[in-house]
């Protein structure tokens, strides 16, 4: 009964956490829509980033703080991967150990996004010459995109190899291991094709988060069957 009580509890942890999760990355996607830039420029560019950096400067640190938290989401995601396949234990520490990875690399990376709200209100307030500042943008920026690809590899790199662990698991049907496996591999090619990255981690946040709460609710039940009987 401990058994199954632990694996009900974290069932609702990761589901809940999942749908959280897709929930705090489609407010980050909407608030730089509304800002209309994104980190990713070049040069000369970053004077009028900045400049709409420092004009919205709680909806650019919040949206950079809503991709923080979404990546924290993942550390009970892969608690209940890691409670999951614990009879494949150096598989599952690998990838473990790239989702760890990934989580403190976006955080850094996001750490650095929220950096450019200090050199937004420098270039409104003409603290330093413009220059200067596009300068420290553009290494920001740069940083940014450095950390933000490692923490990709990272998270494509857990994802494809939990996805191998879930073909030989009770607990995952075989189309959901196909989407992990779809997931990890375009993390890869994020910047070829964002897009596609992103509509795919929607799709897996959504069904992962489906299935872990549907099991849990599933269990609650089978449990109240068995105290009435």
């Amino acid at each position: 009964m401990g058994n199954r009580r632990t694996r009900q509890q974290l069932n609702l942890m990761a589901g809940g956490s999942s749908i959280v999760m897709a929930v705090l990355l489609l407010y980050h996607y909407v608030a730089v829509r509304e800002i209309g830039y994104s980190i990713y420029l070049k040069d000369q560019e970053f004077a009028n980033l900045l400049l709409v950096v420092g004009e919205h400067k709680i909806l650019w640190e919040s949206s950079g703080i809503a991709q923080a938290a979404a990546a924290a989401c993942l550390l009970p995601i892969g608690i209940a991967f890691v409670m999951s396949f614990d009879e494949q234990r150096p598989f599952m520490l690998l990838g473990a150990a790239f989702l760890l990875v990934a989580v403190g690399l976006y955080v850094d990376a996001y750490a650095h996004y929220g950096n450019m709200v200090g050199l937004g209100a420098d270039v409104i307030h003409q603290r330093a010459p413009l220059d200067l500042l596009i300068k420290l943008a553009d290494t920001l920026g740069d940083e940014f995109e450095i950390l933000q690809y490692g923490a990709m590899f990272a998270l494509g790199s857990s994802m494809i190899i939990f996805s191998f662990l879930m073909t030989n698991s009770e607990y995952y049907p075989r189309p959901i291991s196909w989407l992990t496996f779809a997931f990890g591999v375009t993390a890869f090619f994020f910047t070829a094709l964002p897009i596609l990255f992103v509509l795919t981690r929607f799709a897996w946040l959504l069904v992962m988060g489906s299935h872990w709460l549907y099991a849990y609710a599933s269990q609650g039940a089978e449990e109240e069957e068995l105290e009435a009987a």
